[in-house]
């Protein structure tokens, strides 16, 4: 956002250099990342006086230009302009100036050679259209530098965070600036005269979903015309980066930069439906684009438009896409005579993705997709519309159009001032908290009960009365009671049942002011039983009771000094134990014992022991960034100064220690992978869907996205191996070997529209010939799966985990593996295959883990199992069986570990050999037995039993043969 100085004084009077009010304006929150000092021209472009004009010897339309460029220089330029005279002082762009995108060189025209270019406002860039070169004022010298001609401005360029629309206008950072330098804002006046016909007579809005137009606001200004804007209004556009164009486009842009509302100005003709012409209204429509409508925009670019862009239109086509661009034919120009002018509010969400799927930003997008306050338009549209018809001398016609579907909230917060101190750290004033919030716009001071609840005594009773129908104008009693609390953001409750149900109770003798009192009285039926609270997600829940069957009729507000004020339109006549209906009901300041006292008082309730420590604040239409007590304080505390609070040692206690199982998990994964030589990557979670189906996966299984930010990652992964295959084909020229993992979460699509979410762990192992291992064929299978082995002991599940036999997905059949863990599939193991290396360009073998870490994170023991150390020496036993090739070494393990060996304390594969000398599909499998008493010390005697029984089971059970080495 650009924040012309100049500009800004016209609001509030800043005294401080441009540095200071950057750096003060910066630590307020509102950042400026640079200042710009506005050179809008070309050093070479100089001031002329034309002394003579020619006629060119070779072409009719040209002239030859002498001119005096100051200091006696004079030179010769071709031009072809009609408007020219001796004695003009124009612009001359000289050689080696820069206009718009091109430099300025010597040229021969028709055989005349020309040293410069006089300039037209449209060459310029001060204006869209042009009749001809540009005249200045007469007085001006000749030789005077053309940017000379404009006033130096600073222009300070800040970064608005996304949270603060407002300060996206030049009005709301006057504001910020106003509080940051203790000056007053002066906000301008619109006064707007009406004229000529009723708007609802010449153009008629209809808005076919308000969720995504919640407000359609429009008025029509005839003009006599719409030429170049005056100087002023051009200049300041420059200096805030907008090009002008004509008087209503530099209005509207003006207005925007200075309110921070989009608006736009169409041509009464242009939208017309040409059947219908004369025949009523002319009719604008805001709805979704139809299948196959297409417009060309303001840029001169021809967009397709889908059913999900809102469109603003005429009864034949769209003549803009709403919130984002108008149309290329829809526009006011020089020729235009009716205007009408619009202003609205749309939906944010709907307006960012559409900007997004025809990738097309602008200043209005950029501001609808943060969110507008629906009164904004108001005070816009009126500005604009006055503007327009002063300099286009026009009218603005009588009425507006006002399309309003929702209803303009406005928001009650409160905070303690105990709260604020502690939350800070220190003491801030009360009057320099409610200085700071009263400068920027809220209407802050110290919450005063009796004061708020006597202000409304007189008022009208009004049975049923709420905010949104009756605003303080009437209450009834509940109503009354509910308003004041929502003025420091306490909810009570809605109903009289409500407010009961939801206080403290209260003894009589303990009464403090605020406090409510209740008594049965008059009560609606159809509300004893049930009530309402909001249920945080901003609906309401609804909340049956049994407390109070004969109902709670109404109730007052302890003002003190045994004092109530409450909405009355019944008083109770003791003598007849009935309630009578009073005339005119209105709210009055009466005894407290007509409730104390009367026969069927229900007690009283409080809603806080603080009442009188509370700021109430009412948040200004404008900041829809602020509903909560930490918002208010993060005002407060900008404002003050961050540099302003002082350093203190923490205070108060520390909070319990929280055992957070799956960071421990991740974390424990992280770290013992890194300690197996492996390195951590991290992946987008995006890709493109040709990866999912090169490893096979499913991809209706996948979530698209409707507008992805790059094509190659338009689906949401489903699993980690795609990106993994893409490091290594990436990487694989550049390093040795690579043993790479990622932890992330992959999404899936099962059943419903939402995603089921899963966090995964997977690995890839490339050799490149620097793995310490004595087998060339399958390393990286095996050290994958030691890894693997590695991580599962450090988790307490080695004796757990089983292998087996695996088929799918990207890896070779003949060299994978199922991880089981407790019988339960865990993941899978294996060498990739060759028809997915060659879809990932991949040249060496590369093996791969994938692993359900949520599924790992229930498995895992709750307590590790101590395991006494040995006290007695082991001894170790060397045997190596032939076995089928097919036969995974797993069962070996299993057959072994079942067998009668009593003291078999471990065993563990240490080799496996393929040889012709074995046979024909025949391997040999080395085991390491370890046997060990916990009693005594074994005789090697025992162990050769022991290991004899191992022996004779494999042979048993697998066919093994115990090979001699």
């Amino acid at each position: 956002m650009k924040l012309p100085i100049s500009w800004l004084k016209e609001y509030v009077d800043v005294d401080v250099s441009v540095d200071e009010l950057a750096d003060r304006l910066s630590l307020s929150g509102s950042e400026v990342e640079h200042i710009e000092s506005a050179q809008h021209f070309d050093k070479n472009i100089v001031v002329s006086e034309i002394l003579k004009i020619s006629s060119h010897p070779n072409a009719d339309k040209l002239h030859i230009v002498s001119l005096d460029t100051g200091a006696g220089k004079t030179l010769d330029i071709v031009c072809g302009a009609s408007n020219i005279e001796a004695g003009q002082k124009v612009p001359l762009a000289l050689e080696g100036a820069k206009v718009g995108d091109f430099e300025i060189k010597e040229a021969e025209i028709r055989g005349v050679k020309s040293k410069g270019m006089i300039c037209s406002e449209k060459e310029l860039g001060i204006s869209e259209e042009s009749d001809g070169i540009m005249i200045l004022d007469p007085k001006i010298k000749p030789g005077t530098i053309f940017n000379e001609l404009f006033p130096k401005e600073f222009v300070l360029d800040l970064d608005i965070t996304p949270n603060r629309q407002d300060c996206l206008s030049i009005i709301g950072l006057a504001r910020e600036v106003s509080v940051v330098l203790r000056k007053k804002l002066r906000l301008p006046d619109v006064k707007i005269k009406e004229g000529g016909e009723n708007t609802g007579d010449i153009i008629s809005v209809s808005v076919a979903d308000p969720k995504f137009c919640p407000r359609y606001m429009a008025r029509v200004i005839k003009i006599k015309n719409n030429g170049s804007s005056p100087d002023w209004l051009k200049k300041r556009l420059l200096s805030s980066g907008v090009r002008p164009i004509n008087k209503v486009v530099d209005v509207t842009n003006y207005v925007m930069l200075e309110t921070g509302e989009p608006l736009h100005g169409f041509d009464l003709s242009k939208l017309a439906d040409q059947k219908g012409a004369g025949k009523g209204p002319v009719q604008i429509f805001v709805r979704k684009a139809k299948a196959g409508e297409e417009i060309e925009t303001l840029d001169g670019k021809l967009r397709k438009l889908d059913s999900s862009i809102l469109v603003i239109a005429n009864s034949e086509k769209p003549i803009a896409i709403a919130g984002i661009m108008g149309g290329e034919d829809s526009g006011a120009d020089e020729n235009t005579k009716t205007v009408v002018l619009e202003a609205a509010v749309f939906d944010y969400l709907s307006i960012r993705r559409s900007s997004r799927k025809l990738g097309l930003r602008s200043e209005s997008s950029a501001r609808f997709e943060k969110g507008l306050p629906l009164k904004l338009p108001e005070y816009a549209l009126d500005k604009a519309a006055s503007m327009i018809a002063e300099l286009c001398d026009g009218t603005v016609q009588k009425g507006k159009i006002d399309v309003l579907d929702k209803w303009i909230w406005t928001q009650h917060v409160g905070f303690r001032k105990s709260w604020l101190d502690k939350f800070v750290g220190q003491e801030i004033s009360t009057k320099e908290c409610l200085r700071i919030l009263n400068g920027l716009g809220f209407e802050a001071e110290e919450f005063d009960i009796v004061k708020e609840a006597r202000k409304h005594v007189g008022k009208p009773y009004a049975f049923g009365a709420k905010f949104k129908t009756h605003g303080t104008d009437a209450f009834d009693c509940s109503y009354l009671s509910d308003y004041i609390y929502s003025k420091i953001g306490k909810f009570i409750g809605y109903t009289s049942l409500a407010q009961i149900e939801l206080g403290e109770p209260v003894k009589d003798q303990d009464l403090k002011l605020g406090d409510i009192l209740f008594v049965k009285g008059v009560i609606d039926k159809s509300v004893t039983d049930h009530y309402f609270i909001p249920d945080g997600k901003g609906g309401y829940k609804k909340i049956t009771t049994k407390n109070y069957p004969k109902g709670v009729g109404h109730n007052a507000i302890y003002v003190g000094d045994g004092k109530i004020v409450h909405a009355r339109h019944y008083s109770y006549d003791g003598g007849n134990k009935k309630w009578a209906r009073l005339p005119e009901g209105e709210v009055v300041e009466d005894s407290a014992d007509l409730f104390l006292k009367n026969p069927e008082y229900l007690g009283a309730r409080r809603y806080t022991e603080d009442l009188d420590d509370y700021i109430a604040v009412t948040v200004p239409w404008w900041r829809l960034d602020v509903s909560m007590e930490q918002d208010l304080a993060e005002e407060i505390v900008r404002i003050f100064g961050y540099g302003n609070i002082v350093p203190t040692m923490l205070r108060g206690e520390l909070p319990d220690f929280k055992e957070n199982k799956r960071y421990d998990l991740v974390s424990n994964v992280k770290r013992t992978l890194a300690g197996s030589g492996f390195s951590e990557v991290y992946n987008y979670s995006f890709l493109n869907g040709k990866y999912l189906s090169a490893i096979r996966e499913d991809l209706s299984r996948a979530f698209k996205l409707e507008n992805p930010s790059n094509p190659d990652q338009e689906y949401v992964k489903t699993s980690l191996l795609p990106h993994l295959l893409l490091n290594v084909s990436q990487n694989q020229n550049f390093f040795d070997g690579i043993k790479i993992f990622e932890v992330s979460n992959v999404y899936t699509k099962v059943g419903g529209d939402a995603p089921v979410e899963n966090r995964r762990l997977a690995g890839a192992v490339v050799d490149g010939g620097i793995m310490p291992f004595k087998y060339d064929e399958a390393k990286e299978f095996y050290v994958a799966k030691g890894a693997l082995e590695n991580l599962l002991t450090s988790m307490g599940l080695s004796s757990e985990v089983r292998f087996e036999s695996y088929k799918g997905g990207p890896l070779d059949h003949s060299r994978s593996a199922e991880i089981l863990i407790q019988g339960k599939s865990a993941g899978r193991l294996g060498e990739t295959d060759r028809e997915v290396m060659k879809a990932f360009g991949i040249k060496k073998s590369v093996a791969l883990f994938d692993i359900d870490l949520d599924l790992l994170s229930g498995l895992i023991p709750k307590q590790k199992a101590y395991k006494e150390i040995p006290r007695f020496p082991s001894i170790k036993r060397d045997l190596s069986f032939v076995v089928d090739t097919s036969l995974p070494v797993q069962k070996i393990l299993e057959v072994a570990n079942k067998s009668e060996a009593k003291h078999l304390q471990n065993i563990k594969i240490t080799d496996i050999y393929y040889g012709k000398e074995l046979g024909e599909n025949k391997k040999s499998v080395t085991v390491s037995l370890e046997f060990i008493s916990k009693e005594r010390t074994l005789e090697d005697k025992e162990a050769d039993i022991e290991s004899t029984k191992i022996v004779q089971k494999i042979k048993q059970k697998l066919g093994g043969e115990l090979r001699d080495v």
